[in-house]
């Protein structure tokens, strides 16, 4: 496959179109995330419509992917027509903020990658400074609209550098939302988590379940088992 497009073993990303190209974290949170009894999903921030794709894949749920961005609205479009589920996954050109206060929708699960970033130098190209910075859509916007389109019993999950996570984790008690798992990304065995994977809900968990998940062998670079175990439903090479 080209820069332009990512092959996986049931659907195709194009992403000639689009800043918003396929990447590890946002395979990570498709195959991560809790889909148990889930019947109807939000995808915040869809981008090529990766996500939206992969729990088309792995649940017979209702699918809303909502995107700001007008090349990458035309970009999930195509990916989503051309995938094995168009009937189940409805796309929507809006902000999240609009979206949320105008959909009468109530989701019991809602998804994110949010590709804001705190501490980056600002890009010169706009579209590429919007991916990589905290600027139209605010940790406090994301869990304001999330407390308005959320199920009483439902989850949250999104995927974010260390750094913001622990922000994130502070500002989201705030809200109502507790954490009910986290798992902490390690490129390389040996090295420090550049990532969290976290799961919220409005229950409050006597017990939260935290791990770690290395992607790579210190010794070689390979795949770990427990990596190539979790997305190998996606993966070609797997």
């Amino acid at each position: 496959m080209s820069n332009n497009s990512f092959q996986f073993k049931q659907f195709i990303i194009k992403q000639d179109r689009t800043v918003f190209k396929v990447g590890t974290d946002g395979v990570l949170l498709g195959s991560w995330v809790n889909i148990s009894s889930v019947k109807k999903v939000l995808d915040i921030g869809t981008g090529t419509g990766l996500i939206a794709l992969m729990l088309a894949q792995r649940t017979k749920a209702e699918i809303h992917a909502v995107e700001t961005d007008d090349a990458s609205f035309l970009q999930a479009g195509e990916n989503i027509r051309e995938s094995p589920w168009p009937e189940r996954i409805s796309l929507f050109h809006s902000s999240f903020q609009d979206f949320a206060r105008s959909n009468q929708a109530k989701y019991d699960l809602i998804v994110t990658n949010p590709p804001y970033f705190f501490d980056a130098i600002k890009s010169a190209d706009d579209a590429k400074s919007m991916s990589r910075h905290h600027v139209r859509l605010s940790f406090h916007e994301i869990l304001t609209g999330v407390s308005e389109v959320l199920e009483q019993s439902g989850l949250f999950a999104l995927i974010l550098p260390v750094i913001e996570g622990k922000i994130f984790l502070s500002l989201a008690n705030s809200y109502g939302f507790f954490l009910k798992r986290k798992t902490d990304v390690i490129p390389v065995a040996g090295k420090k988590a550049i990532r969290y994977l976290m799961e919220f809900t409005r229950e409050k968990e006597h017990s939260i379940q935290e791990n770690e998940l290395i992607v790579h062998h210190h010794t070689n670079r390979e795949f770990t088992k427990d990596y190539r175990e979790l997305t190998k439903d996606f993966y070609l090479c797997f």
